[in-house]
């Protein structure tokens, strides 16, 4: 997919820094109980094989997570988690029947054998209440999701200063032409005086409409509003939700070709605190570093452009090649397969970083949304660990991670 020649300097030092990850990280596979490492474990993207606990009859200890309510459409919150079992790494992508109005699906890519989780998200609107009866594919366990009577409509009103809400939450990137998802978020505080159910829209500008629906207790509490549409236009424009107060949203230019948003942008929330890694900002693809390790592209900044200050790395590795797609953390016994590897450098590389975690699997996650030969787009979450991520009990949270860098 990309055609780049690496030979600038910025490649050699990104491939320097490449080589202090995989150092750093190397020491944790020899002295912590030196376990082997197969280089054919996930090291494809073919489809993985798998049983669920408990199939083919009830799942074993399903989590069932969100609010099922009839006439309440299920949100992203709406998950249901199953145990399986993996007798061969790779990719899956699972949906289940469809019972009174509602089913549950979920993909993505197992990299390590032995017991793991799975997670799908509920979609539609359940039509009544009940219980209903689900099974993904065509050889899993089943699972039952009570449906509760619809809930009175709920009274509320926004938090509001002259009709502007107040400090309204706006999270994820908003660019011309490109589709929002669900790291787009508007988080709205209001008090409630009549707990039920809710479903508000705002008016659509730019092409976009934002809504939200649940169930609230009394007090102050916060609705979550959501879209999927794609803004058409740069600038700033205003919307507000049914009976509510007024926000804006701030668009960027669309990129000229190649897709993305033409804003280069490296950010996150450390332990909550939204911090702009957009100096020194680079993204830089490496085809083979040393110790036959897998090609990777990383994007890495610094919060200012003076040295020992604040740096965030994150990379993704495949054998093949870097595509698309989630990427769950390198371990020890992952060494060389798909996966990332994140590193924040409190104060300046190279000195003792939080790192993705080199002894647990699927505490970090980077989901690579775009990759053509100009950029590359994504979003990160998950917990860092000190001492280059070798400690289990110092750490950092990590969360509304994204960012858009040119190659």
């Amino acid at each position: 997919m990309l055609n780049k020649k690496h030979t600038s300097a910025k490649t050699k030092n990104y491939q320097m820094k490449t080589i202090v990850f995989y150092i750093l990280l190397l020491p944790i596979v020899f002295v912590s109980c030196q376990k082997e490492f197969s280089v054919e474990n996930g090291a494809g993207l073919s489809s993985a094989t798998f049983t669920y606990d408990g199939a083919p009859s009830a799942c074993a200890l399903p989590v069932i997570s969100g609010t099922y309510m009839a006439g309440l459409a299920l949100s992203s919150s709406s998950t249901v988690s199953l145990s399986v079992s993996v007798t061969q790494t790779g990719t899956y992508s699972i949906t289940t029947n469809t019972d009174n109005g509602i089913h549950f699906s979920g993909s993505g890519t197992f990299t390590t054998l032995g017991a793991q989780t799975i997670t799908l998200t509920g979609s539609g609107t359940p039509a009544a209440a009940g219980s209903f009866t689900f099974t993904p594919g065509t050889a899993g366990c089943s699972f039952t999701i009570t449906v509760s009577a619809a809930a009175p409509p709920a009274t509320f009103t926004y938090n509001n200063t002259g009709g502007v809400c107040d400090a309204p939450s706006i999270n994820g990137n908003y660019a011309a032409g490109t589709a929002l998802n669900a790291s787009n978020t508007i988080v709205l505080g209001v008090t409630v005086t009549v707990a039920g159910s809710y479903s508000v829209s705002t008016n659509t500008a730019n092409g976009v409409t934002f809504s939200a629906s649940g169930v609230l207790a009394t007090g102050a509490q916060t609705i979550t509003l959501t879209s999927t549409n794609t803004p058409t236009a740069a600038g700033t424009f205003s919307y507000t939700p049914t009976g509510g107060c007024s926000f804006p949203v701030i668009y960027t230019a669309a990129s000229g070709g190649g897709g993305g948003t033409g804003t280069n942008y490296l950010k996150c929330k450390i332990d909550g605190v939204l911090t702009n890694f957009n100096n020194s900002l680079q993204a830089i693809s490496v085809p083979a570093p040393p110790f036959g390790a897998a090609p990777n592209i990383g994007v890495q900044g610094i919060i200012s452009d003076v040295p020992g200050v604040q740096q965030l790395n994150v990379t993704v590795q495949n054998p093949g090649a870097v595509n698309t797609g989630a990427y769950t953390n390198v371990t020890f016994s992952t060494i060389l397969d798909r996966g990332c590897i994140v590193g924040y450098y409190p104060t300046g590389f190279p000195n003792i970083y939080f790192g993705s975690s080199a002894l647990t699997s699927n505490t970090f996650t980077v989901n690579i949304t775009l990759l053509t030969s100009t950029r590359i787009e994504g979003n990160f979450s998950g917990t860092l660990y000190d001492q280059n991520g070798s400690s289990l009990t110092v750490m950092k949270v990590i969360d509304s991670g994204s960012f858009s860098v040119g190659l």
